[in-house]
């Protein structure tokens, strides 16, 4: 991946920009534009994998919300399936 340790890799980068077919010319003003053009995919791609990560921790909370709201009906269920054993005990007690 392009993150290690929260930056980014710069000679990756560089590496896939390359493989895009760019022309990397020596000269100042072509290589201007080549860090103008590698900026701007970088800034393009952390966008991506931030909005990735966004997702999947969103996708975590829906999960936990759900499984926590499960959890919590099934708890009352049992509460009250001891209230109804315990009334009809009770019952037993008075007949």
């Amino acid at each position: 991946m392009l993150i290690r340790g929260g930056r980014c890799d710069r000679l990756l980068a560089l590496k896939i920009l390359q493989s895009f077919s760019l022309d990397l010319v020596d000269d100042s003003q072509s290589g201007q534009k080549m860090e103008m053009k590698m900026k701007k995919y970088m800034v393009g791609l952390m966008f991506k994998l931030t909005t990735e990560s966004l997702r999947n921790a969103t996708a975590r909370n829906t999960a936990s919300a759900a499984d926590k709201k499960e959890r919590a009906a099934l708890t009352h269920a049992r509460d009250m399936s001891e209230v109804e054993v315990s009334n009809l005990a009770e019952e037993n007690e008075r007949l």
